[in-house]
């Protein structure tokens, strides 16, 4: 087992991406921490069990300080240490830049980039006090390489996230903490179809067409499944990737 003993936090678990790394990591024999935005990812918790290892869930929002706080004192108090953060806690808008409000730029901009720096500021102070390394795994977005239209909060939010690992992996080198970035492409998720419709709605044209477009335009012909993300997590999560920091891997079928 990969990550026997080691203890990880992952946002947005409750479904999709989040889900399937809490799953692949339960599976190395970690320890896992699971948050939901609207309510606690219990089923995810519950599920974890299964796995032979201990969970624990939280109701989180990213964009606040203080539930990342409690949360993380509450994970001390049960686990006693914390080893791997992944930022997996998203969202996003499709609009027209003409047409969106401030509040819906900022909503995408405040939970996709400050959630990561606030989670990351918060479990990054734990890890060096533990002095014991760790892993800081960000969900980025291949809408963080290249713009799209409709798309800007989104992909603007992305890529800040990019950055942003970039420049936490050389503050973080000196303690031992890795911090890397995975940018997914499309993921056979509930957020893709909902992806879709909105596309779908905004160009006047059918659903279908909008995904097989975005098909034609995957070498591999295919969307990723979330477990494939997972295991790329796993491989970043362990110490296999122990002089890996800094960096960006896509997974996107080779798109």
């Amino acid at each position: 087992m990969r990550l026997k003993d080691k203890v990880a936090i992952i946002t947005g678990a409750s479904r999709g991406i989040g889900k399937a790394i809490a799953f692949a990591f339960a599976r190395e024999g970690a320890n896992v921490v699971v948050t939901g935005f609207r309510s606690p990812a219990d089923d995810a918790a519950k599920a974890i069990k299964d796995f032979g290892v201990e969970s624990l869930s939280f109701q989180l929002d990213v964009r606040d300080s203080k539930m990342i706080d409690k949360m993380i004192s509450q994970v001390l108090k049960e686990f006693k240490k914390i080893n791997i953060l992944v930022n997996n806690a998203g969202a996003f808008i499709v609009a027209r830049v003409i047409e969106m409000t401030e509040s819906e730029w900022d909503y995408v901009m405040d939970v996709n980039a400050k959630g990561v720096f606030l989670c990351s500021k918060a479990v990054a102070k734990v890890m060096i006090s533990q002095n014991m390394g760790g892993k800081i795994i960000n969900i980025s977005s291949t809408a963080g390489l290249v713009g799209h239209k409709y798309y800007s909060a989104y992909c603007s939010s992305k890529r800040a996230i990019l950055a942003f690992t970039e420049c936490l992996a050389e503050e973080l080198a000196p303690y031992r903490i890795n911090v890397n970035a995975i940018c997914p492409g499309d993921v056979e998720t509930d957020m893709l179809t909902e992806e879709i419709r909105k596309v779908a709605e905004l160009r006047s044209v059918p659903e279908e067409q909008v995904r097989e477009e975005k098909l034609r335009s995957i070498p591999l012909h295919k969307f990723a499944k979330p477990e494939d993300i997972a295991s790329l997590a796993v491989f970043l999560a362990s110490d296999e990737s122990n002089h890996i920091t800094g960096e960006t891997i896509k997974v996107a079928g080779g798109k």
